[in-house]
């Protein structure tokens, strides 16, 4: 089971008042991972780490993107070596 999966049914059987606090930031957790699980991707994870990486170099800022999907690319291709 996901922690959404999990946030969803904590959210379906717990909506009394006197945990309504706990509730709505359980709801608000649920925005976020749904928001996140729709949009990021393990490409976009591992381009996200080379960034972190390629701003410690000083590369130009227009290669940034390119560069670090690229190493993202390359990362994809050796996890389908190793499976």
């Amino acid at each position: 089971m996901t922690l959404l999966e999990i946030a969803k049914e904590y959210v379906k059987h717990n909506s009394y008042p006197a945990i309504e606090y706990e509730v709505n930031i359980i709801k608000k957790l649920i925005t976020a991972l749904e928001t996140r699980e729709q949009v990021t991707t393990l490409r976009d994870e591992f381009a996200m780490a080379a960034l972190t990486g390629l701003l410690a170099k000083d590369y130009p800022e227009e290669l940034l993107a390119n560069k670090a999907y690229k190493i993202a690319d390359a990362m994809l291709e050796e996890r389908k070596g190793k499976e």
